[in-house]
């Protein structure tokens, strides 16, 4: 290593002590200070979006698509994350300022990163409080960080394009920024990638509209075989211009063969694949900016490639985008409210229904109730004995418990005439509980209606259900998901005795006496 390049490590390893920040890292930003931001060059970025179709729908989508999630304030205690409900900042993202509702302030923050990978939030601190009372976007195009070889990123250059130019501080700043391995303080735009199909897609877009102005005439030559005098000459000039303009045929006069000859001067749009071109134009710039959305939003999607490619929008641009601002707020912000919490946006990814309750099913046979709770309703323990229990264990009672039951029931329907409701007059009813027959109680009803609440939950995914077959306290059980289909049919099967023959057969009785006494 020379000396001079030892020196000049050595002078940034000393200013590391000072700032924190590795050496590289001043010595990229102190490289980078003498090219000053182009602001023309961020300008037509923006521009891009205004001009060009295609980036329009873009990056409308993928804000649009974003902009409805909410960013959650969450407590991290150990491994777990504890949501914190109306959290202040919630409350700002709600309202950050007086122009912007918190649905057009995320749509722009996200609108901003897709067209140029950068964007800014100012914050308003008042007083002693260090905590932002307002938020506002700063337009991507008109300002940029300033570099310095002591403190990486000293403050921001703020250019309204007007003769106006400030200096922000570095506090009041939150920058987000994309990812580019030749620049990591001002990351390139997508459109610098698409620089080159997007020039010739609005070239296109000029020359067809051109095209249609001139009436569709495409350019070319008319041939005449003979000398035409001046005064001639000129008529025959109005009257073309005058016919294309008019959309008429012109007609020319003692015309010999061979005297006139047109000579097309340019491809027709059929001969050109202009169509196609265009195409080929809109589906690469979309494939950058928004994977998927070619799929989504073609003419000739079905509704299942559609969806598929929403999914894939959704899963490799838009929450990953929601993410990394997530990240940003955390690293930035969260620390003037307090520590450990971290900002989560709602997760809208497209998930496989029917295989999440599987999963739920499987896990479930090995964890007990409150685990369950946990893992998938995050939901708090139940607080008792029964949140130890596996699914399958709180479905099934004990032999003794059963036993108990049978000879409870069986003392209250042995009482004879003293518990059976009078009659009007005072006429006691006929003793019904003499007609219990021992009997085999029939699980097949129960079994059948179980099974079509369960095809019912597995495309729906909601727990409700009118049972007319099926005992409460099971149906009670699947509903509050303690127990799951599997456990309900164990429970079903285990319960075939005389328990449910006594219950099928006081429901009997009991019908008996409402008709009765009808």
């Amino acid at each position: 290593m020379s000396n001079f390049l030892r020196d000049g490590f050595m002078r940034a390893a000393k200013s590391v002590s000072k700032a924190g920040y590795p050496s590289f890292y001043l010595a990229d930003a102190e490289s980078h200070r003498y090219q000053p931001s182009d602001f023309s060059k961020f300008e037509k970025q923006a521009e891009l979006y205004n001009k060009l179709s295609w980036v329009n729908v873009a990056v409308t989508q993928i804000a649009t698509i974003g902009a409805g999630v909410t960013m959650n304030v969450k407590k991290l205690e150990k491994e777990k994350e504890t949501d914190i409900v109306n959290h202040d900042f919630e409350r700002l993202m709600r309202r950050p300022n007086e122009v912007d509702s918190g649905y057009e302030f995320l749509f722009n923050t996200l609108a901003y990163l897709t067209i140029s990978r950068r964007a800014f939030w100012w914050l308003n601190k008042v007083g002693v409080n260090p905590t932002p009372t307002e938020m506002w976007n700063v337009p991507s195009n008109q300002i940029a960080p300033i570099l310095d070889g002591s403190m990486g990123i000293s403050g921001y250059s703020y250019d309204s394009g007007a003769g106006h130019k400030l200096i922000i501080p570095k506090d009041q700043i939150v920058y987000f920024k994309g990812f580019d391995p030749l620049n990591q303080f001002s990351p390139s735009s997508p459109a610098e990638a698409v620089a080159m199909v997007a020039q010739g897609d609005i070239g296109m877009q000029r020359w067809n509209t051109q095209l249609f102005r001139g009436n569709a005439r495409l350019p070319g030559v008319m041939a005449f075989a003979d000398m035409i005098n001046d005064g001639e000459w000129e008529q025959m000039q109005d009257d073309v211009d005058s016919s294309a303009n008019n959309r008429n045929i012109m007609m020319l006069r003692n015309v010999k063969a061979g005297g006139v000859q047109w000579i097309q001067a340019a491809a027709s749009q059929k001969d050109m694949e202009f169509l196609q071109g265009r195409k080929a134009n809109r589906d690469e710039i979309w494939n950058v900016y928004a994977p998927g959305l070619v799929s989504m939003l073609s003419e000739n999607a079905t509704e299942a490639n559609s969806r598929t490619g929403k999914a894939v929008l959704i899963d490799q641009r838009v929450y990953p985008l929601l993410k990394s601002v997530a990240a940003t707020i955390t690293a930035k912000i969260m620390p003037l409210y307090g520590d450990d919490l971290v900002v989560e946006p709602d997760d809208i990814r497209v998930t496989d229904r029917q295989l999440e309750l599987m999963e739920n099913q499987e896990y479930s046979k090995t964890h007990t109730i409150d685990e369950i709770r946990a893992e998938y309703w995050k939901d708090k323990p139940l607080g008792d004995e029964r949140g130890k229990l596996l699914p399958a264990e709180i479905a099934k009672p004990s032999i003794k418990e059963d036993v108990t039951a049978q000879q409870a029931m069986q003392a209250e329907l042995g009482q004879g005439v003293s518990h059976i409701p009078q009659a009007a007059g005072g006429v006691p009813q006929a003793d019904l509980t003499s007609q219990v027959q021992p009997v085999k109680a029939d699980i097949r009803p129960a079994l059948t209606e179980l099974d079509k609440w369960e095809k019912k939950f597995a495309k729906t995914g909601k727990r409700e259900w009118e049972a007319c077959n099926i005992p409460a306290y099971i149906a009670d059980a699947v509903k509050t998901g303690t127990m799951d289909f599997e456990g309900a049919r164990a429970a079903l099967k285990s319960n075939n005795s005389e328990t449910l023959a006594l219950v099928e057969a006081v429901n009997k009785l009991a019908e008996q006496l409402c008709r009765t006494q009808k």
